[in-house]
């Protein structure tokens, strides 16, 4: 048998199963879309009681400690994604990631210590 012949053919596989470790799993997309639901509710909130800052800090706060146990499993979940499944998580929910970045940059800007605070679970 020559195996210079196959080389290639099992150098593409072992690649091909490489990659495919790398990526997200199902359940990783299952979790990043119930994530990305909930930082979507979490942004409304935030963007639909600026400048209040009162209001914005006691509605951030009551969200977070009625989603308490849902934020921190998934949190869990997140810090143990590799780097390659979580760049593709984001891409694959470009428009939501922005915008849940795009409501935390303008609320810590407007209500820095409202959001700190409810942030932190206070």
């Amino acid at each position: 048998m020559n195996t210079r012949r196959h080389a290639p053919v099992g150098l593409a596989l072992v690649a091909a199963l490489f990659l495919a470790a790398c990526g997200p799993s199902a359940s990783d997309r299952t979790n990043m879309a119930e994530k990305m639901d909930l930082e979507t509710q979490r942004a409304k909130i935030w963007t639909s009681n600026v400048p209040n800052c009162a209001k914005l800090g006691a509605e951030s706060s009551a969200f977070n400690k009625a989603n308490h146990d849902k934020i921190e499993r998934l949190d869990a979940w997140w810090g143990k994604v590799g780097k390659g499944a979580k760049k593709k998580l984001i891409e694959e929910n470009r428009a939501a990631w922005d915008g849940q970045s795009n409501a935390l940059v303008q609320t810590m800007m407007t209500c820095p210590n409202e959001i700190k605070a409810s942030m932190s679970g206070r």
